[in-house]
């Protein structure tokens, strides 16, 4: 078996002539080219912070084509950052090139589909989104076909740069935050621009109708799990398509993106950058939910426990005292649900305990937030209000499913609670009720129906 192991397996030292098997392998060359629109810098944003940092692959230059290349997949994986030479023209994007040795040409409408991907979507279905909108100018297939639209392009830049340009456009925003804003807007606009410039090949005609939009909600999607959306067979990680011998990935799970709106008391929508907000829509499923106050003084307050009550189900004295050790008057849950109803919180009177499978739907499991110090699994965009308490168990909150999966531990009762803060967050646990010897009082946030 020697020579045929040694014909196999030209590399064991066993086989004599051999480098060591400690010798360091030599890690691969990524490459990409890309084409600057303008006098600049282009960046690899690995860590996408809007800026080229030192670490990070980067070229500057004239326009024109540009090569860039890296011993990490780093180049490969992050989207692309341009900054211009000139302060007053765009700064733009591009999304990330997931294959090697491809051409990239940041644009106007790369940047739309970069923020279409930043939102959560996968890369395929915003690039088929994106051409749907550009229907009227018949784009073509493929990421090349953003780049030959030249004219439209072109024009798309100098409406963006009018809006952001425009002090009365977003007023009280820093500028970087008022172009990713404009952004938005543009993405939701893209057929109507498309369908005018087809018509009429120019689009600052459409600036007050931009601003129109603007003022308006522009809610923005979040990627849940990790953002994966290609696949692996083990050695390369971004496959496109499922192997059929590594079933079952997490690009597989078709999982939405969260995306929410902000409402205020009356349960209207409100601008996405407002300031204050009373409860959040989940655009996904439909379901509002209560946001809580940083209010000691109020039943709402994010760092409150209650006792868990439903229906027939009432809770020891014992859960009463740990949940409420002042004797607050409002300490169950269907008492605080009540007392929620009564201020027709948002106009809505119907208020309940979620299901667990509704608290799963807000885990946002890529999240990177902290709150408190520690790790949090919602959009903190939307609900920066996980409190910590008192208690053993800071961010686990209560829903109505009950469950039997203690009842080897003698607990008779237990419902889930699914956990948002922590080195547990984005688990959940079944929790005893009803149990004098082990009294709980766990955090609560109700949800509503509507239809609207």
């Amino acid at each position: 078996m020697t020579p045929l192991a040694c014909l196999l397996v030209p590399l064991l030292s066993a086989c004599g002539g051999g480098e060591s098997d400690d010798a360091p392998l030599t890690p691969p060359d990524y490459r990409l080219t890309a084409r600057l629109p303008a006098a600049g810098t282009l960046c690899a944003n690995l860590n996408q912070n809007d800026s080229c940092e030192p670490g990070e692959p980067v070229v500057s230059g004239e326009a024109g084509a540009h090569r860039l290349s890296a011993s990490a997949p780093g180049l490969l994986t992050s989207p692309l950052l341009f900054i211009p030479r000139d302060p007053g023209a765009l700064t733009l994007t591009h999304p990330a090139a997931r294959l090697d040795d491809q051409t990239l040409t940041p644009t106007p409408l790369s940047t739309l589909l970069q923020t279409r991907v930043a939102d959560g979507l996968p890369p395929a279905q915003a690039l088929a989104e994106l051409l749907r909108g550009l229907a009227p100018l018949q784009p073509g297939q493929g990421l090349a076909a953003l780049a030959q639209l030249e004219g439209f392009n072109g024009a798309l830049g100098e409406l963006a740069v009018a809006a952001r340009d425009d002090v009365a456009t977003l007023p009280g925003l820093a500028a970087g935050e008022r172009l990713h804003q404009i952004w938005q807007g543009l993405v939701t606009l893209l057929p109507e621009l498309a369908r005018h410039f087809a018509a009429s090949p120019e689009l600052l005609s459409q600036q007050s109708r931009l601003a129109s939009v603007l003022v308006q909600q522009q809610p923005r999607a979040l990627v849940t799990a990790g953002g994966v959306t290609t696949y692996t067979d083990g050695v390369d990680y971004l496959l496109t398509q499922e192997p059929a011998d590594h079933p079952g990935q997490e690009a597989s799970l078709g999982q939405a993106p969260l995306r929410y709106r902000k409402l205020d008391g009356q349960g209207q929508p409100l601008a996405d950058n407002a300031d204050q907000w009373e409860c959040v829509e989940d655009l996904n499923t439909g379901l509002i939910w209560e946001k809580k106050l940083d209010d000691p003084h109020s039943p709402r307050d994010k760092h409150r426990t209650f006792a868990w009550a439903l229906g027939n189900y009432v809770p020891t004295q014992e859960e009463l005292d740990y949940a409420c050790p002042e004797g607050e008057a409002i300490c169950t849950t269907e008492q605080y649900r009540q007392w929620l109803d009564a201020q027709q919180l948002c106009g809505i009177q119907g208020w309940r305990l979620p299901h667990s499978r509704e608290l799963m739907s807000l885990q946002h499991y890529g999240s990177l937030a902290r709150q408190d110090g520690q790790l949090v699994s919602l959009d903190v965009r939307y609900f920066p209000d996980v409190g910590t308490t008192t208690k053993d168990f800071s961010g686990y909150y209560w829903s109505q499913t009950l469950t039997p999966s203690r009842r080897l531990e003698s607990a008779p009762l237990s419902a889930i609670a699914h956990i948002f803060l922590g080195d547990d967050a984005g688990t959940d646990y079944a929790t005893t009720v009803q149990n004098s010897d082990d009294a709980n009082g766990l955090q609560l946030r109700l949800v509503a129906e509507v239809t609207r």
